[in-house]
């Protein structure tokens, strides 16, 4: 699964520091950087014919992890590539496609492009697919939004602080 799991572990109380006040604050922190973190995701997707849905699963005070998803294989494939593979014609005898094709997305980069298929159509009874290199969206979204997250979990400890 590709994606991205943000995980908090919860300090003990103490006199100086209101335990609840946090618990209150940090899921809320989480979930909107799990929403920046889809935000990402789908800029990566926004030229994509077909769209995967990026869902997740919400922090609360009982469980302290946000976690975001594709539901589709081609977000899997593109966020960690493919191995070389054979293609081979499922229904009928031969493969039609065009002789072209431009990635719109940019293995390492969040946000996508114009691109897909051009060049004449070509016939086949297969082809060998040199494979797909990761994009690894997830680690350059988890990357982009640690300092984000960092800075407002520091927020919320501040005010409970206080």
């Amino acid at each position: 699964m590709a994606g991205v799991t943000l995980r908090f572990i919860t300090p003990k109380p103490s006199d100086i520091f209101d335990l609840k006040a946090f618990e209150a604050a940090y899921p809320k922190t989480l979930n909107k950087t799990a929403d920046a973190v889809k935000k990402d995701f789908e800029s990566v997707t926004a030229t994509w014919r077909n769209k995967p849905s990026f869902r997740g699963k919400r922090a609360t005070a009982r469980r302290a992890t946000a976690t975001m998803w594709g539901n589709k294989n081609t977000w899997v494939w593109a966020n960690e590539g493919t191995r070389p593979h054979i293609i081979k014609p499922k229904a009928g005898k031969m493969l039609r496609f065009q002789s072209g094709y431009k990635r719109k997305t940019t293995p390492g980069k969040l946000g996508s492009s114009s691109g897909g298929k051009f060049g004449s159509v070509v016939f086949s009874k297969g082809v060998r697919h040199p494979g797909t290199k990761a994009g690894r969206y997830n680690l350059v979204s988890a990357v982009k939004q640690e300092p984000i997250l960092v800075n407002a979990l520091q927020r919320d400890i501040d005010r409970a602080a206080s």
